[in-house]
């Protein structure tokens, strides 16, 4: 599980990665790139924290998120 700076939670699960806002309502699905293989884990890197890693069976996949960049 990851948390971005606004709250909201990625989850790892059976569907994809699961996203909630900080209330907990459910927000969307990252589906998974092979449904046979396990997701293992996601994290936020970057200065902005709004890079998502996340471990799919064998590979590393990352995917910019662009919902909360900060105001400059």
């Amino acid at each position: 599980m990851a948390v971005e700076r606004s709250g909201r939670c990625y989850v790892t699960g059976v569907v994809g990665v699961q996203v909630f806002d900080p209330t907990g309502r459910h927000c969307g699905v990252l589906p998974k790139v092979d449904g046979d293989k396990p997701l293992t884990t996601c994290m936020l890197v970057g200065e902005c924290l709004n890079t998502l890693y996340i471990a799919h069976g064998n590979g590393i996949y990352l995917r910019l998120l662009t919902a909360d960049r900060p105001k400059r």
